[in-house]
């Protein structure tokens, strides 16, 4: 399953629970984009969610037959 959202929805930003990456890794590279954005000057606007109880709340059964409808 991991693989699958890996290749089809999940965007390489994330760090959260996955293997080659960490919080120091996120940390490091959003320092970095947030100094980068002040050196030129540039506005930076940061909205920051969280979904760690997001599958909690979702029917699982069907959550399983959407991913094998999608080709997961």
């Amino acid at each position: 399953m991991l693989d699958f959202f890996d290749t089809h929805l999940l965007c390489h930003q994330k760090h959260g629970f996955m293997s080659t990456h960490m919080c120091v890794t996120q940390l490091i590279g959003y320092t970095q984009e947030i100094a980068d954005s002040l050196d030129k000057s540039h506005q930076t606007d940061v909205i920051v969610m969280d979904f760690s109880k997001a599958f909690d709340k979702v029917d699982h059964h069907k959550f399983v037959h959407k991913l094998k409808h999608m080709g997961g």
